[in-house]
């Protein structure tokens, strides 16, 4: 999940589907809007990258998280 912290879909939105979405990750674009691809491209080619580059971070107190419910979502 990518949002804006000022979007059209607001915080709350984007937090509840990163809770639906099995092994999610969250990131909001600090001081954006609904396009932050355009205001801060450079910040969302990065996120990106990592996303798609780097393993998940092992987090020691998730609670928020979905856990995937097959063998086939990890």
């Amino acid at each position: 999940m990518l949002a804006g912290d000022d979007g059209m879909i607001t915080v709350d939105h984007s937090a509840a589907l990163y809770r639906a979405i099995p092994n999610s990750e969250l990131a909001l674009g600090p001081g954006t809007s609904h396009t932050l691809m355009m205001e801060k491209p450079d910040l969302v080619n990065r996120l990106v990258i990592d996303f798609l580059e780097q393993e998940p971070v092992p987090t020691f107190m998730p609670f928020r998280r979905r856990p995937s419910t097959t063998a086939d979502e990890q």
